[in-house]
């Protein structure tokens, strides 16, 4: 499928027709017991996407809310239980409290991005072309940002499966979020060390074979060396911290502060470790100074991660701009620059998933939506146009004021 189109969204039946339609499946010899042995999540859907089926392993995610798991009763599959009533006749997107479906208002698959959804993708591929090839489907739900509930990626594959005169779609989600999430940091961690390191060794390199060193580059010597050590030494706390907040177990240390000083602690150190970039750092002159209370170290590495992002999509020669100030209900820091993100980028942003292309930026976003929702109790964002630029911002509420 080289072009996406819109996915083909049929009329949906009535509760009557899906509950038949359920009721149907169970029937079937077997059947039932193979859905519910799969480890990944399975449902069947009829003709018109419609939820009729699926297994504990999809229930577990699409019912389970709160801080801790919440179990499904082992006959939650079964037609009288109040759970399973709350998704019968549902497409996926509204099952699984898809952020698309959730922001048009509008049904699953009949939104502009459900055409690049690759549920949608697999149901189409099985249907027109019965193929049943894995596609990947990255979903982001309504709710992701709290501690447990994040990000879905799915491998998908679509079987169609054909019941007396009735046409149904057998649905494999099979969750690789984790794997995919851990190989990009890595990825990112080892590129980063590496050039560090690459840096170091080729400095220790010029002082070997150089031994007339002048005394007086010496010192300059030594202040890039520690530059560079010490923007490793940050790589790997940044990497841990996000790797800690992703299993739940980050601590936050709350302390009270001054916005202004820690920008201007967070800008100084940003420079420090980012230094010949060809691009300055300013802090807006209109900055002001609020007390509140929170994670200095968090909220430190939070505007470093918003300063690198406005460095990442930047243009040459471009002025990034730092600065806080009241806002409603709290205190809000931002990072500006003059350019525009590009579509693509814009798709990458806080996405626990990134493109290669855009890796750093995904995970600079990510890092900062993540940390700064769930452990900051702050809204993260951004705004990006032509016309103003790109504008990442992290907003406190007066819960972490003084």
């Amino acid at each position: 499928m080289s072009t996406l189109q819109q996915p083909d969204v049929p009329q949906e039946v009535d509760g009557t027709t899906a509950r038949y339609h359920h009721l149907l499946i169970r029937s079937q010899p077997g059947l039932e017991i193979i859905i519910n042995a799969m480890p990944s999540m399975a449902l069947v859907l009829n003709h018109a996407r419609q939820i009729v089926y699926a297994n504990k392993a999809f229930l577990d995610v699409a019912l389970n809310t709160g801080d801790g798991p919440e179990r499904v009763p082992e006959d939650s599959a079964g037609d009288s239980d109040p759970l399973w009533e709350n998704l019968m006749g549902l497409r996926i997107g509204e099952a699984l409290n898809c952020v698309q479906t959730n922001k048009s208002q509008s049904k699953c698959g009949m939104t502009s991005k459900c055409r690049h959804c690759g549920i949608w993708q697999a149901i189409t591929w099985s249907i027109n072309e019965k193929k049943i090839d894995p596609l990947i489907c990255r979903m982001h739900r309504e709710n992701e940002f709290s501690r447990n509930d994040r990000t879905l990626l799915f491998s998908v594959s679509a079987s169609p499966l054909k019941i007396l005169q009735w046409d149904f779609l057998l649905l494999v989600l099979t969750d690789i979020s984790s794997d995919v999430s851990c190989n990009m940091l890595e990825h990112v961690l080892f590129h980063d060390v590496r050039d560090i390191t690459c840096g170091i060794l080729s400095i220790a390199d010029t002082l070997k074979e150089n031994e007339g060193v002048r005394p007086e580059d010496i010192q300059q010597i030594y202040q890039v060396l520690s530059s560079e050590a010490a923007r490793a030494s940050d790589e790997l706390t940044a990497h841990q911290t996000l790797i800690q907040a992703e299993r739940g177990k980050l601590k936050v240390h709350a302390v009270p502060l001054e916005s202004l000083g820690v920008l201007k602690d967070s800008v100084s150190t940003f420079e420090k470790l980012q230094p010949g970039t060809g691009m300055r750092v300013v802090i807006d002159p209109s900055a002001e100074n609020i007390r509140l209370t929170a994670d200095k170290s968090l909220l430190s590495l939070i505007i470093r991660h918003m300063l690198s992002s406005a460095m990442e999509t930047a243009g040459p020669g471009d002025t990034i701009t730092a600065g806080c100030r009241h806002a409603p209900l709290g205190v809000e820091f931002y990072v500006h620059n003059t350019s525009a993100l590009h579509e693509d980028a814009q798709e990458q942003l806080f996405t626990r998933t990134f493109t290669a292309k855009d890796t750093r930026l995904g995970m600079n976003t990510y890092a900062m939506k993540r940390i700064g929702e769930c452990y900051l109790d702050g809204t993260v964002s951004c705004t990006s146009s032509p016309v103003g630029g790109t504008v990442f911002t992290i907003h406190l509420t007066t819960a972490a004021l003084e």
